[in-house]
């Protein structure tokens, strides 16, 4: 059987969920900047483009909740 674990962050506040959103964008326009287009592709860049669209997904509930 696969069981996967999700991990909530349901005590973190609207404040720290945005800061690692803007951490997870800042990284990605790093390696643009930086010339390190290749690390953009493939399995790491799905893994930060997943944890920017999960804090965001996140981000709109908590606020739709208020």
């Amino acid at each position: 059987m696969n069981f996967k674990i999700k991990f909530r962050r349901v005590d973190m506040t609207n404040e720290r969920l945005n800061q690692r959103l803007a951490a997870y964008i800042r990284l990605k326009e790093l390696y643009r900047i930086k010339g390190h287009q290749h690390l953009l592709y493939g399995a790491g860049s799905d893994l930060i483009d997943n944890e920017i669209h999960r804090l965001e997904n996140e981000l709109r509930l908590k606020e739709w909740q208020l």
